[in-house]
């Protein structure tokens, strides 16, 4: 018997329901994970055939989903191998579920005419009049309506998180929040509040017994926005309160956080007690995954299983402006909680009562501030720039996109806030230049000289400068020095030109550390908070302490930064670190990125059976696991090889995430050179045939292109007597223009190392993305260097290229 109607009362609302907006972000998704929606989906429609909506619903977006892995993937034969009997026979269900849906719509219609309508059982009693509704007629409120108005309201107002109670317990609002949770998993269909108040923890049911006495109500899940409400938990929960709350009057009806707790954090996450574990809900079961307000397509007008709807240029960037849109709106609540710590800051100095103590805090949560805000300009304008590249292509309008209301109010927002940020910013410089003054006033005055009584009696300033100095003082005079040879003063840190301390013989950390740190693509990940959506585990080892070493680096503090809490980290993990010994700098980074990698790796989809030889041999390798990593740092190379006689032909893959290349052992070379004999030439022991002991043609070819290429220079070999040496031999780099795999990829830092295998020093060189300067970067010491191909070409170790083209990351 199919089950009754639920979901809609016509057509036009279930197709509403079919067609939410949370499904464009699926087409930023990796074909793996669209397989495995797929799957996931059909084996769904298949366990609700009896629900004739919710079939019709998974049937509409099962369909819509396979056009965007048709359309993406250029595999067309594995595609059809694995889909095409799917294909057909969830389209006929399709049409079939169509027609028996819109006789049934039709059948109820008829009966509810005929029928007297009866009142509700209960209703919520709400008396508007007596409350000042200050978020608006919507029920429906921003993250940035809360947080403006959270400080008025806060003593009225009873949160509800319907997170699940291990999330919520490990990540929650961090305030003095009349706050409880209330598990999901206990919110079901037809329960009344009474019933679900039984439900609850002594704690927990006390709080929510008394949930009328309070002036407002707010429900918050993980991320539902306005457009999956129906379909969502925080629907059932808002209809037990509003309809089946039985003998409570509420002064007016719940409120809804759009966008969730995830949405709230990423704007205000020191108003979150952990937000380095929030967003894990969207990796979760498959009941999140395949959950109505999960996925959405565009509206369709006509459907069947012959006809579906192409993704248009414009589909894709109208999902790149509804990025662009929520991205000026951090910038928007960014640069207002810049505005705030400046004005904080200038109300102190204007009071000129305040502890250094204080000052500091305040100074570095303003850096702390600056730093995401230059990050997000430039993902912004990285952002604008692909959308003018794609209008131009497709040769449509560009004020269509950036003429648009909603982005221009938000622009000119931006632009008043920046305007009263730089009137503040003008004030402070004044207060900070006295300051300064004060500070050399103090430094000219005379130090007391131990020992002598005389110090605490007044002098006159004549008197100071005619007196000669002690005979004490004479001789704690140091000598002169010749610094022409000694390291040049640190420079001012205010564009990220930090150094780094060395921690017991630590120089090969330091350098690796300031090469990753400068690598753009890198360097936005962790400032930005990306990361913090992608950690998979509960215990992360490294990332947030990396993360939290670059962003202090990037604020410009000190002239130098003590890595401390990295080094204590690393060494923790692996105390070979700890000695102080002459390490390997390429054996650092090696452990440093599996550590990292391991703390954001997330599991793929099983092997498909049809999966190319390419694809079945990364995913191998790194053990069926993706992570930013991963994706981003690994490429591939694919070997064939053909043998000369009997033809037999074979097919291997190398996959790293370093390109070592061998150096000559003297002479002149280039990195070009390196490449391209790498690619040419092979090891003769494997180019014989096993079956009849012949040679072997081979070719080389990249089929994985890497965002973020790390090239190791073999420096060390074993002479005659198995000792290991270090090869000299000179070797240029091009700084933009190195080609790998027909890519064209841009140079960001360079590893350099002076000495022998046993001893020396580890420095690095990297452009800063600030400035677009080159900075040689040794320990606590930065200094400006105009680079060229051959400034260190004895030094250089490893390199640091980025890609320069970003849509060409991933298999060929």
């Amino acid at each position: 018997m199919p089950v009754d109607l639920h979901y809609a009362k016509c057509m036009d609302e279930l197709n509403k329901q079919a067609t939410t907006p949370a499904f464009q972000s699926m087409y930023k998704s990796k074909p793996a994970g669209l397989y495995k929606l797929a799957k996931q989906m059909y084996h769904q429609i298949n366990q609700s055939r009896e629900d004739n909506e919710l079939a019709y619903i998974y049937s509409f977006r099962f369909l819509k989903l396979l056009e965007v892995i048709y359309r993406r993937d250029t595999d067309k034969h594995f595609v059809q191998l694995q889909f095409d009997s799917m294909r057909k026979e969830v389209g006929e269900l399709y049409t079939e579920l169509q027609k028996s849906l819109q006789r049934r719509y039709d059948q109820l219609a008829q009966k509810k005419l005929s029928e007297v309508p009866e009142e509700p059982t209960t209703t919520i009693k709400v008396d508007d009049k007596s409350v000042s509704n200050i978020f608006g007629d919507d029920i429906f409120i921003s993250s940035q309506q809360l947080y403006q108005e959270l400080p008025n309201v806060a003593e009225n107002m009873l949160i509800i998180d319907i997170r699940s109670s291990t999330h919520f317990n490990e990540s929650k609002l961090n305030g003095n929040y009349h706050l409880i949770n209330i598990d999901n998993n206990l919110i079901e269909r037809g329960l009344s509040a009474f019933k679900l108040e039984e439900k609850l923890d002594k704690v927990t049911k006390d709080k929510f017994a008394k949930r009328d006495e309070y002036i407002y109500i707010l429900l918050l899940d993980n991320d539902t926005v306005k457009e999956s409400f129906q379909t969502s938990k925080l629907k059932i929960l808002n209809d037990i309160l509003t309809l089946w709350d039985v003998n409570k009057n509420y002064n007016h009806a719940p409120y809804v956080l759009n966008g969730g707790y995830v949405d709230f954090v990423d704007m205000y996450p020191t108003h979150s007690t952990n937000p380095h574990v929030v967003c894990t809900d969207r990796y979760g079961d498959l009941d999140d995954i395949l959950n109505l307000d999960a996925i959405n397509y565009p509206p369709m007008e006509r459907f069947g299983h012959t006809s579906i709807v192409s993704v248009t240029p414009k589909d894709i960037l109208e999902n790149m402006f509804l990025e662009l849109l929520k991205l000026c709106q951090i910038i928007e609540t960014t640069e207002k909680e810049l505005l705030q710590f400046e004005e904080n800051l200038l109300i102190m100095m204007q009071s000129s009562e305040y502890s250094s103590s204080e000052k500091e805090q305040l100074e570095y949560s303003r850096a702390s501030c600056d730093l995401q805000r230059r990050a997000h300009y430039e993902r912004k304008d990285e952002m604008k720039k692909v959308m003018i590249k794609e209008v131009k292509t497709h040769k449509l309008n560009e004020s269509d996109y950036f003429n648009r209301p909603e982005l221009l109010h938000l622009e000119r927002s931006i632009v008043d806030v920046s305007r009263k940020r730089r009137k503040v910013a003008e004030e402070l410089k004044k207060y900070e230049l006295e300051e300064g003054e004060k500070e050399k006033e103090e430094e000219k005055k005379p130090q007391p000289i131990v020992g002598d009584s005389s110090h605490n009696k007044p002098v006159p300033s004549e008197e100071i400068v005619k007196r000669p100095p002690p005979p004490e003082l004479v001789k704690l005079i140091p000598p002169k020095v010749n610094r022409a040879t000694k390291p040049l003063k640190p420079i001012s840190s205010d564009r990220g030109l930090n150094g780094l301390v060395n921690i017991k013989n630590s120089c090969y950390m330091n350098s690796i550390i300031q090469c990753l740190r400068h690598i753009p693509y890198l360097r936005y990940y962790c400032i930005s908070g990306e990361y913090r959506n992608e950690i998979t585990t509960k215990h992360p080892k490294l990332i947030l302490e990396f993360s939290d070493l670059i962003k202090q680096m990037w604020m410009g503090h000190s002239s130098a930064v003590r890595p401390t809490t990295f080094y204590n980290a690393i060494t923790r993990l692996y105390p070979d670190f700890r000695r102080g010994n002459h390490e390997d700098a390429n054996e650092f980074f090696m452990i440093v990125f599996s550590y990292l990698s391991d703390d954001v790796a997330r599991d793929i989809p099983e092997m498909a059976r049809y999966l190319p030889a390419d694809r079945t041999s990364f995913y191998r390798l790194t053990q069926q696991k993706e992570s930013f990593f991963i994706n981003n740092f690994y490429h591939q190379i694919r070997m064939d090889t053909e043998c000369q006689k009997c033809l037999k032909r074979e097919m291997r893959f190398e996959t790293e995430n370093v390109l070592i290349l061998d150096m000559p052992l003297r002479g002149n070379t280039s990195l070009e050179k390196l490449v391209h004999v790498f690619m040419t030439t092979c090891d003769v022991n494997t180019l014989f045939c096993n079956d009849c002991e012949k040679p072997s043609a081979f070719d080389r070819k990249v089929t994985y292109l890497p965002r973020i290429l790390t090239i190791l220079l073999k420096r060390y070999t074993a002479n005659r007597d198995g000792v290991y040496v270090k090869k000299t031999t000179s070797c240029s780099y091009p700084l933009d223009g190195l080609i790998f795999g027909k890519a064209r990829y841009k140079l960001w830092g360079l590893c350099l190392h002076q000495g022998s295998l046993s001893s020396g020093h580890y420095t690095a060189a990297c452009q800063n993305i600030l400035d677009n300067r080159w900075y040689e970067l040794n320990d606590e010491m930065v200094r400006p260097i105009d680079l060229t191909p051959t400034t260190y070409e004895k030094e250089v170790y490893l390199l640091f290229y980025q890609l320069v083209d970003e849509k060409m990351v991933g298999f060929l």
